[in-house]
């Protein structure tokens, strides 16, 4: 009989439910072509691009038409051009201690750094001035900087992020909430507040060069700034009841599940809650971290996963960018940037445990005998896999067996264990972990079982 292979991290309150479970792996559906309908993945790996030693990330930013040589960085309290080499050039200091938003407005790069008590900056390659302390977000659109803070939306001069005149603002209209977040969607201006969302758009009119879009009231707020990020030609936030959403025609649609809500509900500190989005190979990631986790919302496959880094509860990635063809990591409490690979399988020299478990294989109301288990795993990389399993619904767990997957070159290597004994009603579940750094992908599970009647 096929056991079925987990499509997600999707782990219930209660074990008999579900103990489902993708860490640093997500699927990828084959079609009605392929031999099966989803394969499991291994996540890519990190290398070292660069690195500031006893510093600390704070944002990462590449825009090729302000510099095509250049990445920018905040480290510690200091701002970095970084180039394709990986060579760090200190250019100023910047305020502050938390992460940092970044925009350009074609010559000048915009800093804010969130933190009201500190300074906000626009660099022009030479020089940074200060501007609108109070702002703790900007975008571009149509040449002009938005500038957001509390109460007010402020507008740069057309082509200078640096000049803001006294009377260039306006304010959300729909409610009394406090402006915590904004963004630029498609030439929309996204204005995220405590409790509502409003959109706005650019017109002619050159007293009021900003309207609000007519109709378009959103009673969702959002609740922590860092967890705005744009992919897969959409928003995506976390509201102010602790649910992810993206929109659909402004209408928010929920995509997070229990598991995920239930993370981000248990989270002491809900500010500590940041974002991130690439796009690779066709999967539009959105990244969810914090230090007590990190999940990653795959768009393709509407399916989310989970990473973890080595000793540590959540993912080392925090800040992206891409630069120079490259997926460009910046690390999580350290001053190092990464490039992330498909042909990388650690990271940077520590271990990418790739684990799934699976969903129940039962025979309710009767329990179920499993003579033998076995798994189209790739092989001919080296390495070896892990493997142990439970017989009551995840509750308890079998010690670990050790399998090697052929030497490298052995394509034809073929996983089978038996002897897996008899599960209870709830049924069994399977658990597979691998250590090494070698390609990692799993397309069909298979056994051999028998119905007890109890």
């Amino acid at each position: 009989m096929k056991l079925p292979l987990p499509i997600s991290s999707n782990q219930a309150r209660s074990k008999i439910s579900s103990v489902e479970q993708l860490l640093n792996c997500y699927i990828e559906s084959t079609g009605d072509r392929g031999k099966s309908p989803t394969v499991i993945y291994g996540v890519s790996g990190l290398t070292g691009f660069s690195n500031i030693p006893t510093a600390i990330n704070r944002g990462i930013h590449y825009d090729s038409s302000f510099d095509a040589d250049n990445y920018y960085s905040v480290v510690s309290n200091s701002l970095y051009k970084i180039n394709s080499s990986g060579v760090e050039t200190l250019l100023t200091t910047i305020d502050g201690s938390g992460s940092v938003n970044f925009s350009t407005n074609l010559g000048q790069l915009i800093i804010c750094t969130r933190d009201a008590t500190t300074n906000n900056y626009v660099w022009d390659g030479t020089s940074a001035v200060n501007i609108l302390q109070e702002a703790n977000s900007s975008s571009f659109i149509n040449q002009r900087t938005i500038y957001y803070t509390d109460k007010k939306i402020y507008y740069s001069d057309l082509g200078d992020a640096a000049t803001v005149g006294g009377l260039s603002f306006f304010s959300a209209e729909g409610s009394t909430d406090k402006t915590r977040w904004g963004i630029t969607d498609r030439l929309e201006l996204w204005i995220f507040g405590e409790t509502t969302i409003e959109v706005w758009r650019n017109v002619t009119d050159p007293d009021n060069p900003f309207e609000r879009i007519g109709g378009v009231f959103i009673e969702r707020g959002i609740l922590s700034p860092y967890t705005v990020s744009q992919v897969d030609n959409g928003v995506f936030w976390v509201g102010d009841d602790g649910v992810v959403y993206r929109p659909s025609s402004y209408t928010p649609s929920r995509i997070s599940t229990h598991p995920v809500e239930r993370d981000i509900n248990n989270l002491v500190d809900k500010e500590s809650l940041e974002s991130l989005s690439y796009t690779e190979d066709g999967h539009p990631f959105y990244v969810l971290t914090c230090p007590e986790f990190t999940w990653v919302y795959d768009a393709s496959t509407q399916q989310w996963h989970e990473r973890q880094s080595y000793t540590r509860n959540n993912w080392i990635g925090k800040y992206y960018t891409r630069a120079f063809d490259k997926h460009l990591i910046a690390g999580d409490g350290n001053g190092k940037t990464y490039e992330l690979s498909q042909d990388i399988f650690d990271e940077d020299g520590d271990y990418l445990i790739k684990k799934f478990v699976t969903p129940h294989v039962n025979a309710f109301p009767d329990s179920l005998s499993i003579s033998r288990m076995s798994l189209d795993i790739e092989t001919g990389f080296g390495g070896e896999c892990m493997v142990r399993h439970s017989k009551d619904g995840g509750y308890t767990w079998s010690a670990v067996r050790h399998k090697t997957l052929g030497d490298v070159g052995k394509y034809y290597t073929r996983y089978v264990e038996n002897r897996f004994g008899e599960s209870n009603t709830h049924g069994a579940v399977f658990e597979l972990s691998m250590s090494d750094s070698v390609q990692f992908a799993i397309t069909l599970q298979d056994a051999d079982g028998e119905r007890k009647t109890n």
